[in-house]
């Protein structure tokens, strides 16, 4: 992938800053030097010019050339296949960018005619060329879900950018593209680190519930590159309690030496429906945790688990009392408020109401509301009989 162009030593000519009624934002880059495009001087560069400038010689007017266009918005439409060309043919990233968030603000038109371009040049010859129509694609996200077919073939790609790109493109796709999912699985036997942890990312982008994917990211917890473990925990968090296999993992990664694995591990371990009895203890000990946000969300996660977790509260206590940062503080408050809110409601007495509908159907609610308050309400149901017992 190209890198951009460092300019920061470029000699770019003053230009007149002066704004001008009635004009678009300024380009400076399109103030041209040429006398045949003058006529760019007095007025906004209209279409016509703009498309022009999207095969200038200076990546700069080809970029801001795109820019004004995406601004211009649904009337650019005769801008669409200029866009196209240069999404695919331009060598510079920038430029790509912005001809695909161009034709994103052109809006549907541009999509209908963007998408099938972009599906037949995933089997183009030039790498570069795949790769910029993956790209596009994920500008496009969601709307390109047409997509999905040709991006899961680009996985195996011998291009990593292409494969990274098309990874890159389902993730932004979403939960339209969960047919992706075992192909991303197989993903993490990538020998690319970018595009493994492309691959835990769009696993958690597109929200995949599938539990053939936790296998694949608990052994993913065990990669070398931190990014990857990161993005890996964070997708287990995603698939939620179908991970639940990954829980010894997830506690081991709570000692990561990767404070940003550490902070996804607890975040997860509060997502994937895990034993308080097996938890608790590994979330205590994280609370001491050197980095501040780590210990923030086990608060939260303590909290979440409720009266399971009364054994940290002395812990809670000395954190919410005095710990030097004050979400930390805040944090450790909120879980104790909760802890207690909930070990007060047990001792409460439990009211358990049988009702029978008309038509034969029989509902239980059980509640910690007073039996008058109760009754109240059941009163407004279409009720033929009712039960009450003390639990």
């Amino acid at each position: 992938m190209p890198n951009e162009p460092d300019h920061s030593t470029d000699d770019a000519p003053e230009q007149n800053t002066a704004p001008h009624e009635d004009t678009a934002p300024t380009y400076p880059h399109l103030v041209p030097d040429r006398p045949s495009d003058r006529e760019c001087l007095s007025e906004k560069p209209g279409i016509p010019v703009l498309i022009k400038f999207l095969s200038d010689p200076d990546w700069h007017v080809r970029r801001e050339a795109a820019q004004a266009l995406g601004e211009i918005g649904p009337d650019a439409k005769e801008a669409i296949p200029a866009l196209i060309k240069a999404i695919l043919e331009d060598t510079t990233l920038m430029v790509d960018i912005d001809a695909s968030s161009a034709l994103t603000r052109i809006g549907p038109a541009a999509i209908e005619a963007a998408v099938p371009a972009l599906i037949k040049a995933l089997d183009n010859p030039d790498g570069d060329v795949r790769r910029n129509a993956a790209s596009a694609l994920a500008w496009i996200g969601e709307r390109a879900k047409d997509a999905i077919p040709a991006l899961i073939k680009a996985l195996g790609d011998k291009e990593f950018l292409v494969r990274w790109s098309a990874i890159s493109a389902l993730g932004e796709i979403g939960t339209e593209a969960k047919e992706a999912a075992p192909a991303l699985i197989k993903v993490f036997g990538d020998p690319d680190d970018n595009v493994r942890d492309g691959a835990a990312s769009a696993l958690a982008l597109i929200g995949t519930r599938e539990k053939d994917a936790v296998p694949a990211l608990i052994k993913a917890l065990g990669d070398d590159d931190a990014w990857t473990r990161q993005k890996a925990v964070e997708a287990l968090g995603e698939i939620g309690p179908a991970a639940r296999d990954a829980v010894p993992e997830l506690m081991k990664a709570l000692g990561d030496v990767e404070d940003n694995v550490r902070w996804a591990a607890a975040r997860a371990l509060g997502s994937v429906d895990a034993d308080a009895n097996e938890v608790v203890p590994a979330l205590a000990k994280a609370l001491g945790d050197l980095v501040w946000i780590v210990r923030r969300d086990v608060a939260k996660v303590l909290g979440w688990i409720g009266p399971a977790a009364k054994e940290v509260i002395p812990e809670l206590e000395r954190l919410a009392e005095k710990d030097p940062d004050e979400s930390v503080r805040k944090s450790a408050h909120d879980a104790l408020g909760n802890i207690r809110k909930q070990m007060e409601a047990r001792k409460k007495p439990r009211i358990s109401t049988t009702f029978v509908f008309p038509d034969g159907r029989v509902g239980t609610r059980t509640t910690l509301e007073d039996a008058d308050t109760l009754a109240g309400r059941i009163e407004l149901l279409p009720i033929v009989k009712t039960k009450k017992r003390l639990e």
